[in-house]
């Protein structure tokens, strides 16, 4: 049990980084947009988790007004706005994907 309560900055710090990286492949790999733009937000969110970690509170402040407040809500805006459902669906897309998974 010490072990634990010695290592809970290293556990928040692991699992808000598995997040960030989770959310920075949902963004590549979700085809429809409002699910990547999501995956972007939840990005967002962990990164800020991450700047609290390190006691920069002003930092993941501006991260969560700016990045994921205004941009967000911007691009969300462009998505809604674009009318994606009547674009032609791409059977290929996770084709293109393994290489690059790979590399």
């Amino acid at each position: 049990m010490d072990w634990l309560l010695a290592n809970v900055p290293a556990l928040i710090f692991y699992a808000l980084a598995a997040v960030a990286v989770a959310g920075a492949i949902g963004v590549i790999a979700f085809a429809h947009p409002v699910h990547a733009a999501l995956s972007l937000l939840a990005t967002f969110l962990a990164v800020a988790g991450l700047f609290v970690l390190q006691h920069a509170e002003f930092i993941a402040a501006v991260q969560i007004l700016i990045y994921a407040g205004g941009v967000m809500v911007l691009s969300l805006f462009v998505i809604m706005l674009v009318n994606v459902r009547h674009l032609p669906e791409e059977p290929q897309y996770l084709r293109r994907l393994v290489p690059v998974a790979v590399v």
